[in-house]
């Protein structure tokens, strides 16, 4: 935006710093509630056993449909701990 006065004139530039993405500020939907649903249930569940889990209740979802609602929607509500045989999502405390 420009604006200009007798003496001055005034240059308004958009701050790149901070981007919004709309993407990752979405709510939370019915596949992200059934996600941590299940995680509460089963601590240390792996993405596999979600989506086995996930049908039981008859919702369907891919492997990459429920990582990408994990890294973007709820994961400020859980973690992955452990190692390669140990490992699955849990509450953070």
């Amino acid at each position: 935006m420009f604006e200009a006065t007798e003496n001055f004139f005034y240059v308004t530039l958009p701050n790149l710093n901070y981007k919004e993405d709309d993407q990752i500020n979405d709510q939370i939907n019915d596949l992200d509630l059934a996600i941590l649903q299940i995680i509460f249930k089963y601590p240390g569940i792996k993405v596999s056993s979600i989506k086995e889990e996930l049908k039981k209740i008859n919702v369907s979802a891919s492997l990459d449909q429920i990582r990408n609602s994990i890294k973007r929607k709820i994961y400020d509500f859980i973690e992955y701990k452990g190692s390669r045989k140990t490992d699955g999502y849990y509450f953070k405390r």
